[in-house]
């Protein structure tokens, strides 16, 4: 962990030299405190896992997700930032995802997690994948970077996929959420997951979604 965030800070000189790259070392730095942070947090929650409390599927959900962002997440990150400070801008769009797959479940641990001691790791991840992602963004130059992918790139189906994976979604979600908002006892769609306010996940629902 300490090799892949020093790696990650020393990004090469080339950086910000690449069309549509980043164009400074702040999305790196910020990269590589925020795969140690999520580092930590994910081994802390999968290998301390009495320190979870809320119902089983809870806390399966919460190690399942640690263990996740601890084995992918993180090496993707810096796979993905390593690529891109060689200039390879599919590197870019996998740096990309995987802090944003980091923001999601930074979301989900601090507030689809019943309060433990591993609070303070959840907020920062939260706050150093938020950053990450708005530096990486602020950094990139979307018409230069788009002029270096395949005309062939199928981008009218991706973009179909996606938002019918997000809607569906949607709908999965605002199916109980709607009903109980509507109903007598709005509390009635947390019965069971031990949260005082539910996530816009279906996780949150996981023993009943099976």
């Amino acid at each position: 962990m300490v090799v892949m965030s020093a790696t990650l800070h020393r990004s090469p000189v080339s950086v910000g030299l690449v069309d549509g790259l980043p164009r400074t070392r702040r999305p790196y730095r910020l990269s590589a405190a925020l795969a140690a942070v999520a580092a930590i947090a994910g081994a802390a929650t999968v290998l301390v896992p009495d320190v979870l409390s809320g119902p089983p599927a809870m806390r399966g959900s919460a190690r399942g997700t640690a263990l996740v962002v601890l084995v992918v997440a993180v090496p993707a990150l810096f796979v993905g930032a390593r690529l891109t400070a060689r200039g390879s801008a599919r590197g870019l769009l996998v740096w990309l995802g995987a802090a944003g797959y980091l923001l999601y479940n930074a979301v989900m641990l601090l507030f689809g997690t019943p309060f433990n001691r591993w609070f303070l790791l959840y907020a920062a991840m939260l706050s150093l994948s938020i950053w990450t992602v708005l530096a990486l963004l602020a950094d990139v130059d979307v018409d230069r970077l788009a002029d270096r992918f395949d005309a062939r790139l199928p981008a009218r189906a991706l973009a179909v996929y996606v938002w019918v994976v997000a809607g569906l979604n949607a709908l999965v979600w605002l199916r109980r959420v709607v009903p109980a908002v509507l109903g007598s006892n709005p509390a009635s769609v947390l019965e069971g997951t031990g949260l005082t306010t539910s996530p816009p996940t279906c996780r949150t629902w996981l023993s009943r979604c099976r």
